[in-house]
């Protein structure tokens, strides 16, 4: 099959290429794709998944010396061969999996400015699809994991797709209904009930901050947590309010939304609870806050918590904020504090302990005994 495009650019056939005369210019192409990208596509290397690849055939140099050669057109090679200008990961990972072709529409009397003018278009104007497109592709061709994720939003009375900017059951977040599936089926079908049961009629109730913060929430707590005491928490709250409450707890702590979101229920969870209490939110430092919380100073943040407080309090009494903001923020500022209070207590106990140490060692050399027997 050959095709003519624009004068300009030439012809390109379709062809099996050995993978061993496939090569890169790096004038314009890098290194960008990962090992770990590559050996995803090489586990489950299918020809007729990885399509056609993109390449020009590059000319050998010609021998001057030779009269019967004519001047061909296009770039000059000394070894010649095909340049890849749209596959290059496909082609690292056939050659990993040990495939020894490739399916390539190969251009001809292409120059160098027309290979990088067709790399450039063929990486630049695509759009990647999306998740719901992938999504119903999968289930067309009946993906097992696929099928389940929708047998399980069903079972809650909830079907997949977009919301349309507020129907009621149904749910898109096809990443998080992937992530947390991957992790347990079971615990999917959990969220789906929980959410759907104590917010019925709202379509906050299976937005990704919500689906993805309870699971957080629910994965951290499994073990320490009532079910029960969940479920009639998140009853007496609205998606609306616990959506609010995140995002101003998100700007506070610097996190993510769906970790903002599990924190307030934390916050509402332990609210006028004596027994039974959960411990502590702890986050791993992220690149945002790792400055912060390794400063010398170990005041910086609870001064900049104290601050936020007091701008949350006066825009509240103002009129301009609400006092849902205050809670948050000294929810906070109360969070640092008794972290820097159990540093503190653990800091002071090492240096009694290490004390005491020293004074029975110091008996020991008074007395002429092991300081092991003086205790």
């Amino acid at each position: 099959m050959t095709s003519t495009l624009d004068p300009r650019i030439g012809t390109f056939a379709a062809e099996h290429v050995a993978l061993g005369l496939l090569k890169f210019d790096r004038r314009y192409q890098t290194d960008h794709h990962s090992a770990q990208f590559i050996d995803k596509i090489a586990a489950d290397w299918l020809p007729e998944k990885a399509g056609a690849i993109v390449a020009s055939l590059r000319r050998r140099v010609p021998d001057l010396s030779r009269r019967d050669l004519e001047p061909s057109r296009g770039p000059q090679d000394e070894d010649g061969g095909y340049y890849v200008l749209d596959g290059r990961a496909r082609v690292l990972a056939a050659r990993q999996a040990g495939a020894e072709s490739i399916l390539t529409v190969v251009y001809r009397d292409l120059d160098l400015e027309q290979e990088a003018e067709i790399f450039d278009w063929m990486n630049r104007v695509r759009r990647r699809p999306k998740l719901m497109e992938t999504f119903r592709a999968r289930e067309l061709y009946q993906a097992p994991a696929t099928l389940d994720i929708i047998a399980a939003c069903r079972e809650s009375g909830v079907e997949v797709g977009p919301r349309f900017g507020g129907l009621p059951g149904r749910i898109e977040c096809i990443r998080a209904l992937d992530s947390i599936h991957a992790f347990s089926p079971a615990r999917l079908r959990e969220i789906l009930r929980m959410l759907v049961k104590v917010w019925p009629n709202s379509h906050h109730a299976l937005s990704e901050r919500a689906v993805v913060g309870l699971h957080g929430f629910w994965r951290r707590y499994a073990e320490t947590m009532s079910l029960n005491r969940l479920e009639h928490v998140l009853s007496l709250t609205s998606p609306e309010e616990m959506s609010s409450l995140a995002s101003q707890y998100k700007v506070i702590e610097r996190t993510s939304a769906a970790n903002a979101w599990a924190r307030v229920l934390l916050q509402k969870y332990n609210h006028r609870l004596k027994v039974g209490l959960l411990d502590p939110w702890r986050d791993k430092p992220t690149h945002s806050t790792t400055s912060l919380k390794r400063s010398p100073d170990p005041q910086k943040r609870l001064s900049r918590l104290e601050e936020r407080l007091k701008v949350a309090e006066n825009k509240a009494r103002a009129g301009s904020g609400k006092w849902s903001a205050v809670d948050v923020a000294q929810t906070a500022l109360d969070e640092e504090k008794w972290r820097q209070h159990s540093v503190d207590i653990q800091s002071t106990a090492g240096k009694m302990a290490k004390r005491l140490a020293e004074l029975d060692e110091e008996r020991g050399r008074q007395t002429g005994r092991d300081p092991l027997e003086l205790s």
